[in-house]
């Protein structure tokens, strides 16, 4: 699954036989990867917090382990609490029985692994990519804007978090990767797992790859 969105505009097979090549042969690999993290949560590794909306409780795994540098490219907890507890279709989130927030960076060939849900399980693990956003156009959110009581482009903005501001018709109107990636997940169940990558120019974000490769490599050194 790719939800890079020139790929979707162009409909290259470029992307897909190198995403085949280079990571569909190792799904046992993940699979035993994540069920370690699940069967083994109350290690010294990950912390759980539980998210709950109504009848649905969905458990948020993170990293123990703190980084002591910059955190702006790391996902919190708390982060993935607020933009679920904003996330406008609650149909969606009974999709999803727990994230993990792997503290990995994965890249080849100038696409980065975003994300990995598992049906079967209902897994959604949250890997480290260079920050960016989706058009609204792109997701069945748009049908939410009609009926949101706040403006859910707007409320991963810290100056907004969710109220319309003077320039918004001049803005694109964009949703958080959580977002997107909640709203895609088919929520059927089958054994294979849906991947989700997106492009990085490699040139334009040098910086940031290298720091989210410094950051993989610290938490690498505690067993991540």
């Amino acid at each position: 699954m790719f939800d890079i969105e020139d790929y979707l505009n162009r409909k290259s097979n470029t992307v897909t036989d190198l995403i085949d090549n280079d990571v569909s042969s190792i799904d046992n690999e993940i699979y035993d990867d994540i069920d370690a993290i699940i069967s083994n949560a109350n290690s010294n590794l990950y912390k759980i917090e539980r998210f709950r909306q109504n009848k649905h409780s969905i458990d948020i795994l993170y990293p123990k382990v703190e980084f002591p540098g910059n955190t702006g490219l790391i996902k919190t907890c708390n982060q993935v609490r607020f933009e679920l507890s904003t996330y406008p279709f609650e149909e969606d989130l009974t999709k999803i029985s727990k994230i993990v927030l792997r503290p990995k960076h994965i890249e080849v060939g100038g696409i980065e692994l975003m994300a990995l849900y598992l049906p079967a399980k209902q897994i959604l693990v949250y890997y480290l990519f260079i920050p960016h956003k989706y058009n609204i156009e792109n997701t069945r959110l748009s049908e939410a804007e009609i009926f949101m009581p706040y403006d859910i482009t707007t409320i991963n903005n810290q100056h907004y978090l969710g109220k319309t501001h003077g320039n918004a018709e001049n803005l694109p109107k964009e949703v958080s990767p959580l977002f997107y990636l909640i709203s895609t997940v088919s929520g059927k169940t089958y054994n294979d797992i849906d991947k989700f990558f997106s492009r990085v120019n490699s040139s334009a974000d040098s910086e940031i790859l290298s720091e989210l490769d410094n950051i993989s490599c610290h938490f690498y050194k505690y067993g991540y």
